[in-house]
């Protein structure tokens, strides 16, 4: 039987969700019959060191296009190219990769193509890039996936798309990876997995634990990340006066370690799609503690597993920390409900719908 030959194209192999979510497509696709071939625009110099030898290690050829910073329209004629004689069934592009993507994949004949909005619509593209996806989308040239309900009703906002338009995937995340025993260690450790940008929100955050950090003492905060905002994170870090109570990680390709190693996962986001961490926290059973960000609400069970507080408000997020902080019970109540919810978001149902979709055919709701 040919194989299904599926092409995943994206700016780069950085280390956020939208790549990890790219890398577990390739990585849990059924073998036997798909062929994935993953393409980067930018060099492999742009790769996170986690994930360099991603490729090698699961049988998956990366392509890198060795893209310019900025607009480069280069990129449109080297993927006319290379889909040209790579022949796929499917393109499945991330990110604004779609922009480069979009019209070589239509004029090379591509039977499926698809594009998975990660975030907000209104906000994963510039404005330009918007009205040349809405052209896009409402021509046939590409169809958008939404990984949350809220992020299909963003898409439908911004694109003039109705919902039946717009299948839904939920993000997925390796569960089983997660499921580890918690390590010992001292006081009661927050943590925070994202990169170092202005979505993420890290001044509230660092703002709300030294908060909570008056009121309880034991308390200590690790943020594992990287990112463009990282001298203003360290910073403010200094400002007030943490050197001692937060750590900075940096990227990791052992975050379970690092989940296992904490007691509560913190985020304070000010939108979000429906962020892997939050479930690689649930996943090690964590208690969680967030802003009420985009498809957030749609993974946690406020007063079960977490607490959510409205988005931008640092006093209520420092609240809920010193509340949970101060609570062996509620952790470890909230940590088991987190496990149990945890069950619904495996990658492997989220991949087996990717692949629905790449055969073509259609999914429920």
């Amino acid at each position: 039987m040919k194989k299904c030959k599926v092409i995943q194209v994206l700016p780069d192999i950085g280390a956020g969700g939208a790549e990890r979510l790219v890398l577990d497509i390739a990585k849990h696709l059924d073998r036997d019959r798909y062929e994935v071939k993953i393409v980067s625009l930018y060099s492999k110099e742009h790769c996170a060191g986690i994930y360099r030898d991603f490729g090698e290690k699961n049988g998956v050829e990366i392509l890198y296009l060795d893209k310019k910073p900025g607009l480069d329209l280069s990129m449109v004629r080297k993927l006319k190219t290379l889909y040209a004689r790579e022949k796929p069934d499917v393109v499945h592009s991330h990110l604004y990769a779609a922009i480069y993507s979009v019209w070589p994949a239509m004029r090379c004949g591509v039977g499926v193509r698809l594009h998975t909005v990660h975030n907000v619509a209104a906000k994963e593209l510039p404005g330009s890039h918007q009205k040349l996806m809405r052209f896009a989308y409402n021509r046939g040239w590409s169809t958008p996936v939404a990984i949350s309900d809220i992020i299909r009703d963003s898409i439908c906002a911004a694109y003039g798309l109705s919902p039946q338009a717009v299948p839904r995937i939920n993000n997925g995340v390796d569960t089983r990876r997660f499921a580890g025993a918690p390590i010992p260690h001292e006081g009661v450790q927050l943590i925070n997995v994202a990169r170092f940008t202005e979505q993420k929100n890290h001044r509230l955050l660092l703002d709300a634990f030294a908060q909570a950090r008056k009121q309880v003492q034991n308390i200590r905060l690790c943020l594992v990340g990287d990112g463009e905002l990282r001298p203003q994170i360290e910073a403010r870090i200094r400002e007030l006066g943490l050197g001692n109570d937060v750590v900075l990680a940096g990227v990791s390709g052992d975050v379970e370690r690092f989940l296992h190693e904490s007691d509560v996962f913190v985020m304070s986001s000010d939108y979000e799609g429906l962020p892997l961490s939050v479930m690689e926290a649930m996943s090690a059973g964590l208690p969680v503690v967030s802003t009420r960000a985009g498809g957030v609400p749609n993974l946690l069970e406020e007063g079960a597993n977490a607490f959510m507080v409205d988005v931008g408000d640092c006093s209520a997020l420092a609240d809920r920390i010193c509340r949970i902080a101060r609570s062996p019970e509620t952790r470890q109540a909230f940590g088991a409900r987190s496990r149990e919810l945890s069950a619904a978001f495996d990658v492997r149902e989220m991949v087996r719908q990717y692949e629905t979709l790449y055969q073509g055919g259609k999914l429920p709701g």
